[in-house]
């Protein structure tokens, strides 16, 4: 019940964003998908890249682990190319693995950052859903040592402790360019102060709590330092009530998914 109440809380929360951030209601968006055009349909980004990701999972975990991380891999990255295709971005490809900075799914730039901040939510957004009907399952899945039941809690905590990773403020990842387009709004000459402290937060975290994963979350961050920079701010930043109800909704999604995975994420920390 927990779960299907904060499942409902975050849609309506989702819903009524949709206009007061980006412009545009839940109908455009559903008349924009349906919207017949020659260069819309479904394209795969580097197919052959995707079958590798699947392949490396499943060597180097079980099978029950890899079914699990390949699982919220696709449901996020389903979420993304969504809110491309909702955004107007018709060139726009879907990636069978993880996000990667130089592997862009569109070439068009976001119109707004709202857009652009709703196109890094939806990843999350789109998987909640999922991880909620999973957990909700578990009960009817047998005893506790049976196979379904142990598949059904690996994909449920793996589906919410890749989102809250993926959440995180820590650029590349989703969180890092939802939190650009806030501090744009906000403060845009800390842009990328910001992201540096946050990757020094987490390097520090890390090495204290012996952490792999804290450190490997630092490391892509410091791809900043190398010249891989965020993507420039759009000519259109959010207003400061936008820039809040962002923040809302993230912080909001966090909590969600910490709540569903948290027993993986801390084992992982």
């Amino acid at each position: 019940m927990t779960y299907l109440l904060i499942s409902l809380a975050l849609l309506a929360c989702s819903t009524l964003m949709l206009r007061p951030i980006t412009g545009r209601s839940v109908a455009n968006f559903v008349m924009a998908t349906r919207a017949p055009q020659a260069s819309s349909s479904f394209r795969i980004s580097n197919p052959l890249l995707g079958l590798v990701f699947v392949s490396i999972v499943f060597l180097l975990s079980s099978p029950k682990w890899g079914l699990a991380l390949v699982t919220a891999v696709l449901l996020h990255e389903t979420g993304r190319y969504l809110g491309h295709r909702i955004s107007g971005h018709d060139d726009a490809l879907f990636r069978p693995f993880p996000f990667l900075p130089l592997t862009p799914s569109s070439q068009k730039a976001a119109a707004t950052d709202g857009i652009d901040a709703l196109i890094n939510l939806m990843g999350a957004s789109f998987s909640l859903a999922p991880m909620v009907l999973i957990h909700s399952l578990v009960p009817f899945a047998g005893e506790a040592d049976t196979p379904a039941f142990k598949q059904l809690v690996a994909i449920g905590q793996t589906i919410a402790a890749y989102n809250f990773f993926m959440l995180l403020p820590l650029w590349p990842l989703a969180g890092g360019n939802i939190a650009k387009s806030v501090m744009q709004a906000l403060a845009p000459k800390a842009v990328v102060p910001f992201l540096l402290a946050t990757s020094a937060v987490t390097a520090a975290a890390g090495f204290a709590l012996e952490s792999g994963v804290a450190v490997l979350l630092w490391l892509s961050g410091g791809l900043v330092l190398v010249g891989i920079q965020p993507a420039p701010p759009t000519a259109r930043p959010m207003t400061t009530k936008q820039a809040l109800l962002v923040i809302a909704c993230h912080v909001a999604l966090l909590a969600a998914f910490f709540k569903g995975g948290s027993q993986l994420i801390i084992w992982l920390l």
